[in-house]
């Protein structure tokens, strides 16, 4: 046994307060000799026994109780019964840090070589029989095993986390360990946060920002046990290429692509002329130098084009500090001679931007509506009338768009091309038949959404939600200089419904219906919009 506060144990020495009233309230007997006296002296005798009972029964209860009050403040802990298999067992949850920062080298290691070791002790004083989970938070939040691992596996289960992930992002990390712990085997649960804590990640928490994720943890039922643990950690001044965007991870032969570098100074003090290297397939194009502001951040773009098609790999690189991990970044570009998109319809086309697919060849391959053709468009689109398509139509086109299609029938021909990997883009308009559409496809699960109605707007048109834009078809408006889609005013649309949990919304109207629907069909992917690709509706 081992107690929380052993100094209150003093106060258990209280028990001599009552023993000494005790004994100084004893009193003396005097004979005092009578004539009835004879006629009492087994009433007395009897009467005194039981009275000494009782005294002594509370003397003891009057030095039971400082002693009983001592002993709960001092928060006894059963420590040998953690040694009992079975019994008191706990599963903990780790939140371990393995950003860049924990690679920093000090006296005593790297912080990640200090966190290990410390988990291992901290696993030694778990009761025997407990299971833990190991979460590295650094960037997104990943599980470095599959299921729970038991106590003697932790060291091999610490040694294969790698420290190669971005800042800790602390509510997205909690939400992993909330899920965690809420699938915890034993009732006694605990989430323990490992980190150096770097003040870029956790300042904002620490000045009151929400942290919704640590709510949820508080209820439930039973209520984890969340300790935070910090690793020394000798980082000081520290530089990083805190992000690396490009304008395209698609582009064509000699296409210029910008990169929008953003380098952040984690230090107290001013960086001036660090170097920025660009670097293409391993070699260094060119250098740029930029000072950054004590714990602020500098922004710069970079261009440069790939004559030759293939995969190619565009990268930066900052000098300036001992920390090298978090001073580079890569990012693989496809260049490629062309793409070829095939437009399906069944209208006729009588003007331009009249047609059911006239703005999407026109976002497509706008260099060749100019007249003087100085750029190349890198999509090569193809207009086929759906009456007429063949299957070796098909053949070298990535990507497929059908818009106003009437019968569902002819949609046959694309479903074995999307099985073996091609893209589909669907969008039904006024003549397509959706009660036909439901029917022929009930089972097949080429259409990732099924329709239930026909919305029209009265009044006021629907509109599309602005947000900020993570998927890949989207992430281009999350630029304000590229337009914004909430502007688009939408006057009919069908009411989607994906069609099972694998179909996902990507956007969605301001009334709750959902605009583009996604969903895998075998090794291709078919997106359903709920509005046409023209301004009929």
């Amino acid at each position: 046994m081992s107690f929380l506060t052993p100094f209150l144990l003093a106060g258990a020495a209280a028990f001599l307060i009552p023993l000494l009233i005790h004994l100084l309230n004893r009193r003396k007997e005097q004979l005092v000799r009578w004539g009835p006296m004879h006629l009492l002296h087994e009433v007395i005798r009897q009467k005194k026994r039981r009275f000494r009972i009782e005294q002594w029964l509370l003397l003891l209860l009057r030095v039971a109780l400082p002693i009983i009050l001592a002993l709960c403040l001092a928060r006894p802990v059963m420590t040998a019964l953690k040694n009992l298999p079975g019994l008191n067992k706990t599963s903990l949850v780790v939140l371990l840090d393995d950003s860049f920062s924990m690679r920093a080298p000090g006296e005593d290691g790297t912080a990640q070589k200090q966190a290990q070791l410390s988990l291992e002790r901290i696993s030694q004083d778990l009761p025997r029989g407990s299971d833990v989970q190991v979460i590295a938070a650094g960037g997104a939040p990943r599980r470095v095993q599959d299921s729970s691992t038991m106590l003697d596996l932790l060291p091999k289960t610490l040694s294969a986390v790698p420290s190669l992930a971005g800042p800790v992002q602390p509510n997205e990390a909690l939400q992993s360990a909330v899920a965690a712990a809420s699938k915890a085997p034993s009732g006694m649960r605990e989430v323990l946060v490992v980190s150096d804590f770097q003040k870029s990640d956790w300042q904002a928490f620490v000045d009151g920002a929400a942290l919704p994720a640590l709510d949820a943890l508080a209820k439930q039922d039973p209520k984890p046990v969340v300790t935070f643990y910090r690793v020394a950690s000798d980082l000081g001044e520290n530089l990083a290429v805190a992000s690396f965007e490009l304008s395209a991870h698609l582009a064509a032969e000699g296409q210029l692509i910008g990169a929008k570098v953003r380098i952040k100074n984690h230090g107290k003090r001013l960086q001036q002329d660090v170097p920025v290297h660009l670097e293409a397939d391993g070699a260094r194009i060119r250098t740029t130098r930029v000072t950054v502001p004590a714990e602020g951040e500098a922004t710069l773009t970079l261009t440069h084009s790939f004559d030759k098609a293939g995969d190619h790999a565009l990268a930066v690189r900052i000098e300036g500090d001992t920390l090298t991990e978090d001073n580079a970044a890569t990012a693989i570009v496809q260049v490629r001679t062309q793409v070829r998109v095939m437009l399906l319809t069944e209208d006729e086309r009588s003007a331009d931007l009249e047609g059911a697919l006239d703005f999407v060849e026109l976002a497509l391959m706008p260099n060749d509506a100019v007249e003087e053709k100085t750029l190349k468009d890198l999509i090569q689109t193809q207009r086929v009338d759906f009456r007429r398509l063949r299957r070796e139509d098909l053949k070298g086109v990535e990507v497929v768009i059908a818009a106003d299609i009437d019968r569902p029938e002819r949609l046959r021909q694309l479903e074995e091309y999307v099985e073996q990997g091609g893209g589909l883009i669907l969008f039904p308009g006024p003549r397509s038949q959706m009660d036909g559409w439901q029917r022929d496809y009930a089972k097949s699960k080429l259409l990732p959404a099924q329709v239930k109605g026909l919305q029209s707007a009265s009044g006021t048109p629907a509109r599309l939600v602005a947000q900020r834009f993570t998927h890949p078809a989207l992430s281009y408006f999350s630029d304000g200089r590229a337009g914004r889609l909430s502007d688009a005013e939408i006057q009919t649309w069908w009411t989607l419904e994906p069609r099972d949990d694998e179909a996902k919304v990507i956007l969605t109207l301001d009334r709750g219906s959902p605009m583009l629907v996604e969903r895998s069909y075998g090794q291709g992917r078919v997106i359903m919009a709920a509005s046409t690709a023209s301004p009929d509706w």
